[in-house]
């Protein structure tokens, strides 16, 4: 609760404090003991879970009128802040109501893709930067469009193989290389937007990761495969990454973040 609260006030310039947190976590609370949304979260899509959590959770606003006059009345007067807080909760929300047992049964989708490795190549038998490079790249493509449940260790028909293939001797070796390739390419502020953790399923490890929608525009450098000096814009459209050029990721920035490229991913 306290990183949502913090990425709401510097998003919407607020000074939210800890008597707001505990707002939150009862929201929260509620929320994890409603049995038909985690049903609901274990079996469907995320798209249908937001038709499903979105329902459930503007009761639970209603139900905070009489605990925190303040937030009540900041989400019934400001919609940027109540899409906001929305976003924020159910992201919370499906990192402990979702496990990828469940995930692997389902298709690839705008909101779930599946990813063999981080590192290994089966191709050419050795670990390859290409295919760390494919996995940031559905990573930036996430978190500029929708939030979304990306499996390592999964092969595109959904078969476990494993995140044991990339050669790491723990699975927190993989998870420090993960963090750390997110962060060298996308930023650390994208890696604040990412969680991951492992799952057993057919006795393999797997690495579910967790993407938010990010706050500001994200764009993906790696050791010089990006075409844009700054680095690519990667979006998701379907079921592809797409890499939009420089004439439209302003237009597309303005639209989804409201903003301008960042410092950091300046001019193109």
């Amino acid at each position: 609760m306290s990183r949502i609260i913090a990425e709401l006030n510097e998003r919407f310039g607020l000074n939210l404090g800890p008597e707001h947190r505990v707002t939150l976590g009862q929201m929260m609370e509620k929320l994890d003991q409603d049995p038909a949304l985690d049903a609901a979260a274990r079996v469907n899509t995320r798209e249908n879970v937001r038709l499903t959590f979105d329902q459930k959770v503007e009761q639970v606003i209603q139900e905070i009128v009489e605990l925190n006059f303040e937030l009540y009345k900041r989400t019934m007067d400001d919609r940027a802040f109540c899409e906001a807080l929305k976003n924020f909760l159910f992201d919370q929300y499906l990192r402990t109501h979702r496990t990828a047992e469940e995930l692997v049964k389902r298709n690839p989708s705008t909101t779930l893709e599946f990813a063999p490795a981080l590192l290994w190549n089966p191709k050419e038998y050795r670990q390859d930067d290409q295919v760390t490079y494919e996995v940031l790249k559905t990573l930036a493509a996430f978190l500029n469009t929708e939030g979304v449940d990306p499996l390592l260790g999964v092969a595109a028909e959904g078969s476990i193989v494993g995140i044991e293939r990339d050669g790491f001797e723990t699975e927190d070796g993989f998870m420090e290389h993960l963090v750390q390739a997110v962060r060298n390419a996308l930023g650390d502020r994208a890696a604040t937007c990412i969680d991951r953790k492992t799952q057993v399923v057919h006795d393999r490890a797997v690495c579910v990761v967790s993407c938010r929608r990010s706050p500001e525009p994200v764009l993906l450098k790696w050791r010089g495969m990006e075409i844009n000096v700054a680095g690519n814009f990667f979006v998701r459209k379907g079921l592809t990454m797409v890499s939009l050029p420089p004439d439209s990721i302003q237009e597309y920035i303005k639209k989804r973040f409201g903003t301008k490229v960042s410092d950091r991913n300046a001019k193109t």
